[in-house]
């Protein structure tokens, strides 16, 4: 039994970044996911950001169908690392790797068409511009 296995499920903070060679060479995407507490305070729900990674061909699809504010279901591990810099001293970091990704609900404003420029849209953008609008 895997006892290192996570569960989340919130919105991503940011679209998520594609890297195409990682450290050993596969490519992956990195993004971050608030994930809403439980339990909320005065001044209303609060959230943690996990920071997470996805590696290998689901990643580039990753990043191509999702962006800021859409919902991702995560199943997935923690992996830490232990950084050791050139002055001697040491950065811990940790992240998320997830091994299924669920598509959630997209982003109201993910939802809207993108508007397409045209000949009529510069010329009303042009003459906006020169009025002062």
């Amino acid at each position: 039994m895997d006892h290192n296995r996570m569960h989340i499920i919130g919105r991503l903070t940011k679209d998520p970044e594609f890297v195409a060679a990682g450290r050993k060479g596969d490519a992956h995407c990195v993004f971050t996911v608030a994930v809403n507490r439980v339990v909320s305070n005065e001044q209303g729900p609060q959230a943690d950001y996990i920071p997470c990674t996805l590696w290998g061909e689901e990643a580039q699809r990753f990043v191509e169908k999702r962006s800021k504010g859409d919902t991702v279901g995560i199943l997935g591990r923690i992996r830490t690392s232990l950084v050791k810099r050139s002055d001697g001293k040491a950065d811990f970091f940790w992240e998320v790797r997830a091994d299924e990704i669920q598509y959630g609900h997209k982003s109201l404003k993910n939802l809207q068409p993108k508007p397409t420029e045209t000949v009529t849209t510069r010329a009303v953008g042009r003459l906006m511009s020169e009025f002062g609008e």
